[in-house]
């Protein structure tokens, strides 16, 4: 494991302790959590099905910001693009949209690829060091932020859900 790989690893990890339930009493919240991404839009977007509903995990926030979600939406057999496809989503609702860019920079801080583009999408925008298998976009809008990985890659795919994603924030 190289340099960047480790550093990706331990982001990851580091991102992974901030999962779990999404805020849902703030008032006039959109939709959170796993319901952010609907299983007709994955289907729409890679043109297979995906399970009924995704495997989702809890766990207390870090930073002192709020509880999020951690979804893995799964293609189901047959599989049209010759393999099974898996779909990882991670979002938190922070109390402010201050919070949400404060803790969005400082996982950004370990994980950004500099030497990629990120498209526009919400408020702020990154790609994430990856794997040979795998993309990650992270995206901060409003007091949301959220970030979206798939096996195998597919930048294409990841920016057209994150757009639909933020679109509904």
């Amino acid at each position: 494991m190289d340099f960047r790989s480790a550093w990706a690893a331990v982001a990851a990890l580091l991102l992974m302790v901030r999962i779990g339930p999404a805020v849902s009493h703030l008032p006039n919240t959109p939709p959170s959590g796993c319901g952010l991404v609907p299983i007709a839009l994955l289907e729409q977007t890679f043109g297979e099905k995906f399970d009924d509903a995704p495997l989702e995990t809890k766990a207390p926030p870090a930073y002192d910001g709020a509880f999020g979600a951690n979804c893995q939406f799964f293609s189901k057999p047959p599989f049209a693009r010759g393999h099974q496809t898996r779909v990882d989503f991670i979002v938190y609702q922070e109390q402010s949209a201050a919070v949400a860019k404060d803790t969005f920079e400082k996982v950004a801080a370990f994980v950004t690829d500099k030497s990629k583009t990120a498209p526009h999408i919400g408020d702020a925008t990154y790609w994430a060091v990856k794997s040979d298998e795998e993309s990650w976009i992270h995206v901060l809008k409003g007091n949301t932020h959220f970030a979206m990985g798939m096996q195998p890659n597919g930048d294409t795919e990841l920016v057209s859900l994150a757009t639909s994603v933020a679109s509904k924030l």
